[in-house]
């Protein structure tokens, strides 16, 4: 399955589920490795982009911090692990942690490539 057929069918869920309020209960995070992809998958559920702040610091490590409240929702991260991929990798893990301590129900990571999926 499709990464956007995967969040087309969820997004349908949630939909059919709006008499109960749980619609808005969706949250959709682009890492920085593919912004213009996770856009276009934005666009496409007819959603936007959850606002994320990212911050380098001097060292090279960086600071991820989700700017709304995503308390209780179900959280969708999309972050290929494109060149370099150790470096959207680390990226990826640190939005799954702001994440989790910002209290999300549920988080979702959205890997249209995977660099170490290598047989």
């Amino acid at each position: 399955m499709s990464a956007v057929t995967y969040l087309t069918t969820t997004k349908h869920r949630y939909s059919l589920l709006s008499n109960n309020g749980s619609e808005d209960k969706l949250r959709l995070f682009a890492g920085s490795a593919n912004v213009p992809l996770a856009q276009e998958v934005a666009r496409y559920l007819g959603m936007g982009l959850g606002p994320m702040v990212r911050k380098s610091f001097a060292d090279g490590e960086i600071y991820i911090q989700v700017q709304e409240s995503i308390r209780g929702c179900d959280v969708y991260l999309i972050q290929p692990t494109c060149r370099p991929v150790n470096d959207h990798l680390t990226e990826l893990l640190i939005m799954i942690d702001a994440c989790r301590r910002a209290s999300a129900r549920q988080i979702t990571a959205v890997l249209p490539y995977y660099g170490y999926a290598r047989a």
